[in-house]
């Protein structure tokens, strides 16, 4: 494929060749400087079932061949303490069923050493009776915000360096789904450098991202989604992949992980931040997801 070409991967994910990591040289930095900043995250996908009051009774995980025993053992533990708000089901259900994706960040302890973590988490906006597949409520949220949200441009500059991201955005969208506004909250590399380098890049993502964005349209919010009747916030990340893919622990699906400063959106001031565990190409509507009471971890 052409460098120049770019394609839609899945809806608001552009991508330049079939990797998925791309490390760019470290100028003018230390390697202690670069061990310290440089860390790998991996994306889990899966769902929860859950009881009108929060607890949760079982999750399952989505196939991904970096998740060793060790690692589901980890997310298990941390499932069976979760607490969540108090959730409507459907009428006649005992257990309800969510979508969920789990932000997992490895650092190295030592030469041998990796230490994993749950950095961060999103939970479905409702859930839904256990005996009905997660993704008839996941397509049909889908098809309801995606309307005409063609994806930005791979900058140049960023493509040539072999720069990959992603890009945390938040819309403000009107009653007739256009977007009044766009801010980039956070901004993601898949490559260590120093900090003029990467801020130069992050800017780069985050302008070709937010002037792509402003010409949305999606689809009108319903009244549970309107402040006031004025506008609805919806968050949707932007992931770039350059070419030349490489694995940081061996394992597939393991990327480089840098992740930028937070900038809130003044139409949200007050509001909970947002968090890096979002799917790529998917639409979350500010608000709208259940809340977890509990730490994501057990503590110690």
């Amino acid at each position: 494929m052409a460098t120049r070409a770019w394609i839609c991967a899945v809806a608001i994910a552009v991508t330049v060749g079939a990797s998925l990591v791309a490390i760019a040289p470290a100028a003018a930095q230390s390697a202690a400087t670069v061990r310290k900043q440089a860390e790998a995250s991996l994306l889990v996908t899966g769902t929860i079932d859950l009881r009108a009051d929060g607890t949760v009774v079982h999750h399952a995980l989505d196939e991904t061949a970096a998740l060793t025993p060790a690692l589901r053992d980890m997310i298990a533990t941390a499932a069976a303490g979760w607490r969540f708000e108090p959730v409507t089901l459907d009428p006649g259900s005992q257990i309800g069923r969510a979508r969920m994706s789990l932000r997992l960040v490895a650092t190295k302890q030592g030469e041998d050493q990796v230490a994993v973590r749950i950095d961060s988490a999103s939970f479905g906006r409702r859930s839904v009776g256990a005996d009905r597949p997660w993704n008839e409520l996941d397509e049909a949220e889908r098809a309801r915000w995606k309307r005409d949200m063609a994806p930005p441009r791979y900058p140049q500059a960023a493509l040539r360096a072999g720069a990959g991201a992603t890009v945390y955005l938040v819309l403000k969208v009107a009653p007739d789904g256009a977007v009044q506004d766009a801010v980039a909250e956070q901004t993601n590399l898949r490559f260590v450098a120093s900090e003029p380098v990467m801020a130069r890049w992050r800017r780069q993502f985050e302008q070709a991202s937010v002037a792509a964005a402003r010409e949305w349209r999606l689809a009108p919010p319903d009244a549970e989604e309107l402040r006031e009747g004025a506008f609805a916030s919806v968050r949707v990340p932007v992931s770039y992949f350059p070419p030349g893919a490489t694995d940081v622990l061996g394992r597939g699906g393991w990327e480089v992980y840098v992740p930028g400063p937070r900038t809130i959106a003044p139409w949200l001031l007050g509001e909970p931040a947002g968090n890096d565990a979002l799917v790529a190409g998917e639409t979350y509507a500010v608000g709208t997801g259940l809340k977890l009471l509990t730490p994501l971890q057990p503590q110690g």
